[in-house]
Order: C-alpha cells, then structure tokens, then sequence
C-alpha cells in the first residue's frame, strides 16, 4: 500500500492520501477471470498464502483440465496447469462468496463425484465456480477453503466499515483482538446532521470509531484497511473539521468532524495518519486460520437434474460461470426482448452478458 501526504496548503487544508486507486485493497472484494500473471500472484499487503493442492479440477469451466489451487487469507487462486491453454486462471476473493455446499458433479477425470461448489456475487452479477480435488478421498479442499473463509467472515470489523453496530459498551470501546486503543478524543462532533451529534473518538491501531455519547448505538467504525484519505480543512460551514473518506470497495464514506477546541485538530489528524502508515506497512486482518480445525460438514445435496459437463469455446470465460439469479416463477422479469442479431425474442440477459457468449457454452450431457 502506498501512501502519499502533503503538508497544510495555503487555503489551510491539511491532506493525507492513503492510497492510489491501482493499490487499494482488492483480493477480497473481487471475482477476477484470467488476469495477467503478475497480478494473479502478487500477495497484496497483509495477505498470506494459507494452503496449495497441486491437483484440482475446475469442472465448470475447464472440465479435464488439471490445475492448481492456492488458498490464501483473503482469496481462492485456481489456474490451469495446461501450458497450451495459456492464461486461465481464477480469482475469488472471499468478500463475494454467497454460498458454499458440497454436492455432486460429474468430472471427465474422475466421473461421478462430490465436488465444492462456490457462488459469489460481484454487483448484480452472480457467478458459480465447481472444484474438484482430483486426489481420491481427499477432503483437504473442502474443509480447508471452508475454515479460512469462516475465518475471515468473522472478522469483517477489522476490514469493513460498520455504522450503528454494538462496538461499545458503557462508553468503552468493545476491543477486538490484537487491537490497541492510542486514544481517546472527548468532545468531537459529528457532522452527519445539520446540528451535528457530540460524542467520543477512539484512535486504534486498527481503525477509527466514533459513538454519540447519549445513545452508544450512534456510532461508526472505519477501518484502515479501507480508509483512502483524511484532510482537515477551515473553510467548511462548521469552521476547522476533519474529513475521513473511504475507498470505494470500502463504501465511499464521507464523514465530517468538528474537534474542540479546533486546535487540537492537527493533533488528532497527525495522530490518525502515523497510525494509517503503519497499519498499511503491515495490516492487522484479524483472520486467525487454524487449518487443524475440523468444520462442520456441510449438507451434501444430489441434484436430481441431469449432471452437465460446461465446456467453453474461446475467451468467453464469465458466461461459463455466470449464474441467472433472476426470482423463479417472475413473468415480468423474464418477459422476453426482440434480439435483432438472431431475429427472435430472447430471455433479458444480464449486464455484461452477450447472446454470443451464451451460444459459445456448449452443455455435453453425458
């Protein structure tokens, strides 16, 4: 992560830029089909590879192809150990996972098996991703992806800013672990209302909170991990005021503070930058992975459709995993369109989405 500040300019603006839009955290929040190499393999900060299974099928887009998977804190790699296939590879970062279930599936390598089955959801795009460990009787891809991802479910405060949520307790910050409170700052307004609400700020090596001090439940939670800049400025309405903004994939937040007295301002503001910078040095996720642990084993569903082999023709990649979240049974979401390109009326398609990749996913029912 890189960081950029600059000192009070002339207009008495102070501005501390955290991050560069190629450099803001990405891992997690996204669903990346076929990436060059060099992305697909950089460990951005904080991440670390947690596990890797040298024989792994991805049977919904590559059925019979051989690959490899790594299993990170914060992502799911698969790529393709086909040299001739080129670049096909996968990333699934764990922020966008819907779903997870073991059901059965039909590999042309293994025949009938049980295999995970992955769904994310990126925007309005919903996607389904089918692995199978090709090493028989092996549950290391089910139990392990499942652990990590439980991992980092339960730990989203480190990373995800939160608004009226139970963060504190008898105006006491509720601690996460490996947290460590540097300070608390009475008498800071928040700048959400016309009138504002007084409350308490609490400085942490981890993130940023704010509570209302006659209803805790008036509160927020901004982690650095998503935090893009701070500024303070003396030009507002509100006199001095410290302005701190999210990235986008962290919710684009625009949250305004008045400090009194003003003159501590620049104090909180430097305070909040020194500990930004070194949270971005060396991020505390939270995500605690003991691969030793034993999860619950999910409910194992047999499909009582047909078992369909997914083969895809050419670079049309996200429409073999794109997945038609549409309501069952809705008329008017499924009324058809006149599609010129092919003379009929067609089913809406999804954003993205074109009739000629569809007609390029072949169904090989065996």
């Amino acid at each position: 992560f890189l960081c950029f500040a600059t000192a009070p300019m002339a207009s008495g603006t102070a501005i501390y830029e955290c991050y560069k839009d190629s450099t803001e955290p990405w891992a997690d929040r996204q669903v990346l089909f076929d990436i060059p190499w060099a992305k697909l393999v950089t460990m951005q900060p904080g991440e670390r590879a947690i596990d890797s299974l040298e024989d792994v099928e991805d049977t919904k887009g590559n059925n019979g192809d051989h690959g490899r998977m790594l299993i990170t804190n914060l992502r799911v790699i698969w790529h393709s150990a086909n040299a001739k296939k080129g670049n096909i590879n996968l990333s699934i970062g764990y922020g966008t996972i819907t779903q997870m279930s073991i059901r059965s599936a039909t590999s042309r390598l293994l025949g009938k098996t049980q295999a995970l089955y992955i769904v994310s959801k990126v925007g309005k795009s919903k996607y389904q991703f089918i692995f199978t460990n090709l090493v028989k009787g092996s549950p290391r891809l089910m139990t392990t992806i499942q652990t990590v991802h439980r991992a980092y479910d339960t730990s989203r405060m480190y990373r995800d800013p939160r608004v009226r949520t139970a963060i504190v307790t008898n105006k006491e910050l509720n601690v996460l672990p490996h947290e460590e409170v540097f300070e608390t700052v009475d008498a800071v307004w928040n700048l959400s209302g016309e009138q504002g609400n007084l409350g308490a700020m609490i400085i942490t090596n981890v993130r940023v909170v704010w509570f209302c001090h006659v209803n805790e439940l008036l509160n927020v939670s901004l982690p650095y991990y998503h935090m893009r800049s701070l500024e303070v400025t003396t030009n507002s309405k509100f006199g001095v005021t410290l302005a701190l903004r999210t990235t986008p994939l962290g919710g684009k937040y625009n949250l305004g503070f008045r400090i009194d007295p003003t003159k501590k301002t620049m104090a909180v503001f430097n305070k909040i930058q020194r500990l930004c910078k070194t949270y971005q040095a060396s991020p505390v996720l939270g995500i605690d992975v003991d691969t030793h642990e034993e999860p619950a084993p999910p409910e194992i569903v047999f499909p009582e459709e047909d078992d369909v082999d997914i083969v895809v023709t050419g670079n049309d990649a996200i429409a073999a995993y794109f997945v038609d979240d549409q309501e069952e049974g809705s008329e008017a979401a499924r009324e058809p369109v006149f599609d010129k390109s092919v003379g009929l009326a067609v089913e809406p398609l999804k954003g993205g989405v074109t009739l000629r990749q569809l007609w390029n996913v072949r169904p090989q029912f065996t």
